[in-house]
């Protein structure tokens, strides 16, 4: 999951949507393998990682904007 989410931070916008899962889960490969190249992890645990499956939640947020409002909120508690 961290992998998966160094990932996207390229291209977020693209990479985090559910359809485009294939594309999510090579650019977490990617990351797995410069882990390895690096000596952060073994090559175990990258085909430990790599066969780890991805769970998307679906589901609409209760707030339409929602970190805008938390920020907001944050904001109000802040001063009040």
């Amino acid at each position: 999951e961290s992998a998966y989410l160094a990932g996207i931070v390229r291209s977020p916008s693209s990479l985090s949507l559910t359809s485009k899962k294939q594309s999510a889960i090579a650019r977490r490969n990617e990351v797995i393998d410069a882990m390895v190249k690096f000596k952060y992890i073994s090559e175990a645990e990258s085909s430990a990682a790599k066969s780890s499956s991805l769970a998307f939640k679906s589901g609409s947020h209760r707030l339409r904007y929602p970190h805008y409002v938390s920020h907001v909120l944050g904001l109000l508690h802040n001063e009040l």
